[in-house]
């Protein structure tokens, strides 16, 4: 399969780190935030700024939509969570279950819970009716970047600092298996459209597969990138999927076969000079989203045969 990228804008709004990029309420839009404290919303279809969602006063690591109750949660680099009412454009609660900064947020629609992960190895399932702590679990004496969640949303699975994952099952919050995945910290987890595999990525380079069906076995074992893999994320026609790292590169890959396919960077396609922090692919034309520490966010088109 033959890949070609080109880079449809670059956009410069944010004054630091560009942390994380996710879904925005509308579909032809996305959000972007990071260490300059603001979430910004941006338009797809004129490539240029809607307006600031949030302000706040700690650097943001993560968000998350709720779209079923027009909320986002914003995490700090405190150990707070902003819960905003989107209708209300206010801020209406302020969660505190962590004491070092919130750096994955995830929102399970069958269970109504989002979960939360920090850099005191805290993972946290809240209520979304009341905001309540269902759950909570000490699961690492390090960070947890990382919290992914299955199709079918019954499974949940957590990278660890050591380098260890840890699967949960969403009705109970119970441990369904725990494994040593990666020798340096899990940065990055996506399950597989499958619903059989699950994909990790790690501070070691590594992008790995595992069996998540039958025995929990490793699949594929690739030496990714040069640096740190923080993203990993699938095309909407879960054909290919693209992952993000330090070493300021976004690749491309064959879903079914993790065959690598093509290589962004800065000297061939202007792409970033620093980090790329997170990816989110848009079912907007199918852009992939890119942040990066270079303070930038970039859109890219993806296909076989782009003019």
């Amino acid at each position: 399969m033959k890949i070609v990228a080109k880079r449809i804008a670059q956009l410069k709004g944010h004054d630091g780190a560009v942390y994380t990029v996710n879904q925005a309420p509308e579909s032809n839009a996305f959000l972007s935030a990071g260490s300059d404290k603001m979430v910004v919303e941006w338009s797809l279809e004129t490539n240029k700024p809607i307006h600031v969602l949030a302000r706040t006063p700690g650097v943001i690591y993560c968000t998350c939509l709720i779209p079923e109750y027009n909320l986002l949660l914003v995490g700090n680099d405190q150990g707070g969570i902003h819960v905003i009412d989107l209708v209300k454009k206010a801020e209406v609660r302020y969660l505190l279950g962590h004491t070092k900064g919130v750096y994955s947020l995830s929102w399970n629609a069958l269970t109504e819970q989002v979960y939360s992960s920090g850099g005191n190895g805290h993972w946290v399932s809240w209520s979304v009716h009341d905001f309540h702590a269902v759950k909570s679990m000490i699961l690492s004496e390090k960070k947890i970047r990382t919290v992914a969640i299955s199709e079918n949303q019954k499974l949940v699975a957590i990278g660890t600092g050591e380098g260890s994952i840890v699967l949960l099952n969403s009705s109970n919050l119970e441990v369904v298996h725990k494994w040593k995945a990666h020798e340096m910290s899990v940065n990055s987890l996506c399950f597989h459209p499958n619903g059989t595999s699950l994909l990790s990525g790690s501070k070691d380079a590594h992008l790995k597969s595992w069996d998540i069906e039958e025995d929990f076995r490793l699949l594929v074992s690739i030496p990714a990138h040069n640096y740190a893999i923080y993203s990993i994320v699938f095309h909407p026609n879960k054909q290919l999927f693209a992952t993000g790292s330090r070493d300021k590169t976004i690749k491309i890959w064959d879903a079914n076969s993790c065959e690598f396919l093509l290589r962004i960077d800065a000297a061939q396609f202007q792409g970033h000079i620093n980090s790329v922090n997170s990816l989110h692919w848009s079912s907007h034309k199918n852009f992939l989203i890119s942040g990066s520490d270079d303070r930038s966010v970039m859109v890219w088109e993806i296909g076989t045969g782009i003019e």
